[in-house]
């Protein structure tokens, strides 16, 4: 095998280009180095100008013999792995982007004798639920397009604001999840996120931009999603970052090293109002 691999070049390492030269060999490895080199060969048979002596061939002949059995293991395991391959190739869904979906159900009720502001507190338990589907799209490996729609019904409990009932009358009892679209489907994110260089990254965000999102991660990931993470509003967004309605715009991370990076943004409601 080592005449084949000096003379033929059959063999260059592991995939990750390592040769691991003090790890003991297994059967199968050996076998998958001989495969390697029987497809090296087979190239040479086909070009007139290759010279493969007979010493060669015997050598191959030999070797085939001996490892016949994890030979064919190993092009069993090949077949299955191409039929494997072709199934999920037939069946992507884009080969820049990756969909998930995500159904998620809440049972919330309020709990005490009054509100913050005095009154009586009537509070029934109510079934929330979310749908979302989320695009993620690559074009280089760095960067990332995501496009989300959800739609939710939520009731909120908190001390009423616009359209909402006064349920408790303070913030404090905000869930992390209490927004709503009374189910209807809206575009609830849209930004797009890309390396300008080694230590600078930029994200420009359409539509749904929080600084909470967007500049570097500084705190635990526990916390940002709504409904595997902390069960509170207040638990769940970081309020240095957290701060007005979500909005568009962009933001720049710049890392000065490993412990201190600079973020700098502006987002503005409606595009509009900053």
């Amino acid at each position: 095998m080592q005449s084949l691999v000096e003379r033929w070049g059959c063999i260059v390492g592991y995939p990750d280009s390592r040769y691991r030269g003090n790890q003991p060999l297994s059967r199968y490895e050996f076998a998958a180095g001989l495969n390697a080199c029987l497809d090296r060969l087979a190239d040479f048979l086909d070009d007139s100008r290759a010279n493969v002596t007979d010493e060669d061939l015997a050598i191959v002949r030999r070797l085939q013999t001996e490892f016949a059995a994890e030979l064919e293991t190993l092009q069993g395991r090949v077949d299955a792995l191409e039929a494997r391959t072709s199934e999920l190739e037939a069946g992507q869904f884009s080969t820049t982007t990756q969909l998930s979906g995500e159904v998620s159900f809440a049972i919330s009720s309020a709990f005490g004798d009054r509100k913050a502001d005095g009154e009586d507190l009537d509070s029934i338990p109510v079934f929330n639920n979310r749908v979302r589907l989320s695009f993620n799209t690559s074009f280089t490996g760095e960067d990332r397009l995501s496009t989300q729609l959800e739609a939710l019904s939520v009731v909120p409990f908190g001390p009423g604001e616009d359209d909402e009932p006064n349920v408790t009358g303070t913030n404090m009892t905000r869930t992390a999840f209490d927004e709503g679209t009374e189910n209807e489907v809206v575009l609830s994110k849209l930004y797009y996120a890309f390396p300008v260089s080694d230590r600078l990254h930029l994200s420009v965000d359409a539509i749904g931009g929080e600084f909470s999102e967007t500049v570097s991660e500084t705190y635990n990931e526990y916390f940002e999603e709504e409904f595997n993470g902390a069960i509170s509003r207040f638990g769940r967004l970081n309020s240095i970052y957290y701060h007005g309605e979500e909005g568009t715009g962009l933001t720049l991370n710049y890392e000065l090293n490993e412990a201190i990076d600079i973020s700098a943004g502006y987002l503005a409601l409606n595009a509009s109002e900053p």
